[in-house]
């Protein structure tokens, strides 16, 4: 029998940073998944920063050994350490997961989970006793139960996922107090947990998987700054200060909107500028220019955004913030003899 390979799905990174495929991470198959994809015939391969999940078919293109109803999970360890600089997401929110169970050929919004591994230790919510802790599976199904008497004083409380025999996968628990409860979202997963990744991709096979190869897509937004070029001007008269300027005259080579500037003089300067005396002494000249709105980061500079001195060209093309920059904010020396 001759068989080939053909695409169960694909798993697409895109930034708008980069304005494309981001290259900032890389796919983890944990083992229990790596092992069911052996089974089912399925080979992974990365070209290009996209993940491909290609299946063994037959000369009618059937699966030669289909995983039906199956769950594969991926990591996505992220390499590079500045991509919070650059990128609208808040790491401090938790391990983010991706679903495809609403529709199996979409992901469903990322929500935030908790990574955990063999032992899963749980910060009380509430400081009310008696308070009852309930650890379930994503089905519902009861795991463990302790509680938590009156005079108890312990913040925290531990399950030893190892001894309950707990699959990978999702868990939650449930805190109940006389007067309130909360629920807490888990991804028992020991072998990312160790890799440190940021984020997770579960993945349904079904039946139709194999009928329709999947496009999955995750989508990161660029970060918005105020762009800002503080000019300390050294032996500038009053008359030279003033006439500085800063335009952006490369907005049509770029095909973007124009940017406007804004001068502001330190008396001005809000709480998120840099502090006037760290930058000028008495006797220098300080503005800022700053862009009157917002602008997203982007890998590749903007085109001949200038300094001008009475309409005379004394930067062709201002610095752009890179990676490692937090703030697109920049210090800009002008020195006369």
């Amino acid at each position: 029998m001759n068989t080939r390979l053909l695409p169960l799905f694909t798993l697409h990174i895109r930034h708008e940073y980069y304005q494309g495929n981001c290259p900032d991470f890389s796919f983890l198959i944990p083992a229990q998944s790596a092992q069911q994809a052996q089974q089912g015939r399925i080979i992974f391969r990365q070209k290009d920063h996209v993940l491909y999940a290609l299946y063994t078919a037959n000369n009618d293109a059937l699966p030669i050994s289909p995983l039906n109803n199956a769950t594969l999970l991926i990591g996505l360890q992220l390499n590079n350490p500045n991509f919070s600089n650059f990128t609208d997401v808040d790491i401090s929110a938790g391990t983010l997961l991706y679903q495809n169970t609403t529709d199996t050929s979409l992901l469903d919004s990322a929500i935030p989970i908790t990574l955990c591994s063999h032992l899963l230790r749980h910060t009380l919510t509430f400081s009310e006793r008696p308070n009852q802790i309930t650890l379930k599976l994503s089905d519902e199904t009861v795991l463990a139960v302790t509680n938590c008497s009156t005079g108890d004083t312990h913040n925290d409380v531990d399950f030893e996922l190892s001894r309950l025999q707990v699959s990978e996968g999702r868990l939650r628990i449930t805190e109940s107090t006389p007067g309130d409860s909360s629920d807490h979202d888990y991804f028992y997963a020991p072998e990312l947990f160790r890799s440190g990744i940021f984020a997770l991709v579960e993945i349904q096979i079904t039946a139709d998987s194999y009928n329709n190869a999947s496009t999955y897509q995750i989508d990161f937004s660029a970060k918005n700054d105020i762009l800002k070029y503080y000019v300390v001007a050294n032996h500038y008269s009053d008359t030279e200060f003033n006439s500085l300027s800063v335009t952006d005259t490369g907005f049509n080579e770029d095909g973007r909107s124009e940017i406007v500037f804004n001068p502001v003089l330190p008396a001005a300067f809000s709480s998120d500028d840099i502090h006037a005396e760290l930058l000028a002494d008495d006797d220098q000249h300080l503005v800022v220019f700053k862009s009157n709105s917002v602008q997203k980061r982007q890998q590749t500079p903007r085109k001949h955004i200038q300094l001008n001195l009475n309409g005379e060209v004394l930067i062709a093309d201002l610095p752009s913030a890179s990676q490692e920059k937090t703030q697109p904010s920049f210090v800009i020396q002008l020195e006369k003899p």
